[in-house]
């Protein structure tokens, strides 16, 4: 409930003015993931994983209630209080960004590899289960506040609502995080910065690291590049409150599809190999854009095709943090999960405000949308082949394919 979406509404009915303001709400996380790179050194802080990782949580909550404050009617002018619910978005996305590092290279501290593709599949399981009964409960107050409520009523209400209900649920995570194994530091010395600096360049001239680096890059600027006119194009067939209750269901059927796989992909990543379960899910995501393309004002409905294959996103979802603990150094993880991060937060935040200029330059031209989707298409199968290039180590190899039941 707490999502980009909820806050591109909410920004919307405040009055958000181009698809380049636009661009910047959904830009917010992958700028605030270019700061992630710093996770490692605030990790020596602490003294264990699980400590920065609540710190971060709880952190991240208070951000997003204090976006829920500043739209409250009289607090601010509009024009202040987008810029702040935009700043306060990419904090908070910063805090779950470094939460995730630590969360990460924790699980690798708990779980072995061979079994660690079933773990994430059942995580992503339980994820999506959240997700799931958070866009439910978007998709009934939204068509409530269009049933029921006049239409002069204020729409930033509703979805500061929405986006205070799903803080409040996300309060509830810090309990189990608590709850979860704590993996005390073997060596209480903390390293020098000279050695740190040396750490958080391994990443980038590994050569067994870089295919990984290249492939981040690459899909995640193309994949944002389309975000704006992806959020946009339902709006021109659809009158915006309806085409809200679309884009969310959008999302509930990724999401549901995705909680029924996730556990099944996790085991086919263990018996088969993290490479081929990414590179057949990067294969199925490329025909998504292929249903916006092809659908009209009459024909809207089409779009419903795009959901069904971004399902697919569940083996990266799954494989992606599997292939980051695979390459990294085994002895320290979150300077290389922070360096594939780093770099895709860097070439999304590219993407995603490349996109919004495009959008504002081109969007009234007749083949601007038909262009846009059809060259996503192309670019999700291009990233496809850059999979090709990621070798695992032999080990790793090896434990996919033993046939762990």
């Amino acid at each position: 409930m707490a999502s980009g979406l909820v806050v591109f509404y909410l920004a919307a009915a405040l009055g958000v003015p181009s698809g380049l303001a636009t661009a910047m709400i959904f830009a917010s996380p992958s700028l605030a993931g270019i700061l992630r790179c710093f996770a490692p050194v605030l990790l020596d802080r602490f003294p264990h994983k699980k400590q920065f990782c609540v710190t971060a949580n709880f952190t991240q909550i208070a951000f997003l209630i204090a976006m829920v404050g500043i739209t409250r009617p009289g607090v601010l002018s509009n024009p202040t209080a987008i810029t702040l619910l935009v700043t306060f978005w990419c904090a908070a996305n910063l805090c779950e960004h470094l939460s995730w590092i630590s969360l990460l290279a924790w699980y690798g501290e708990i779980f072995p590899e061979r079994t660690r593709g079933r773990f994430f599949g059942k995580l992503e399981r339980r994820r999506l289960i959240g997700e799931v009964a958070g866009l439910l409960l978007s998709i009934g107050l939204a068509t409530l506040a269009r049933h029921f409520l006049p239409a002069t009523f204020p729409k930033y209400a509703i979805y500061s609502a929405i986006l205070l209900l799903g803080t409040l649920f996300l309060a509830g995570s810090p309990y189990f995080l608590l709850r979860a194994a704590t993996v005390s530091r073997s060596v209480a010395v903390f390293p020098s910065w000279a050695e740190r600096v040396r750490q958080l360049r391994a990443p980038f001239l590994s050569r067994r690291y870089r295919p990984l680096l290249a492939y981040g890059a690459f899909f995640s600027f193309f994949v944002q590049l389309e975000q704006v006119s992806q959020q946009q194009f339902p709006k021109t067939l659809l009158v915006a409150g309806f085409a809200f209750l679309v884009t969310t269901s959008f999302r509930l059927i990724t999401k549901l599809g995705q909680a029924a796989v996730g556990p099944f992909c996790g085991r086919w990543l263990d018996r088969h190999g993290t490479v081929r379960v990414l590179l057949l899910s990067q294969l199925l995501t490329a025909a998504a854009p292929l249903f916006y393309l092809v659908a009209s004002p009459s024909c809207w409905w089409l779009m419903y095709g795009a959901p069904v294959f971004w399902i697919a996103y569940v083996g990266l979802n799954v494989g992606l943090p599997q292939v980051q603990l695979q390459l990294a150094d085994s002895q320290d993880t979150p300077p290389w999960i922070a360096a594939y991060g780093l770099t895709c937060g860097v070439f999304a935040f590219a993407g995603v405000l490349t996109g919004g200029i495009l959008f504002d330059r081109f969007h009234t031209l007749p083949l601007f949308y038909p262009a846009i989707f059809a060259f996503s298409c192309l670019t999700r199968l291009t990233a496809a082949g850059l999979l090709l290039w990621v070798v695992l180590p032999s080990h790793a190899g090896q434990a996919g394919q033993s046939g762990v039941k």
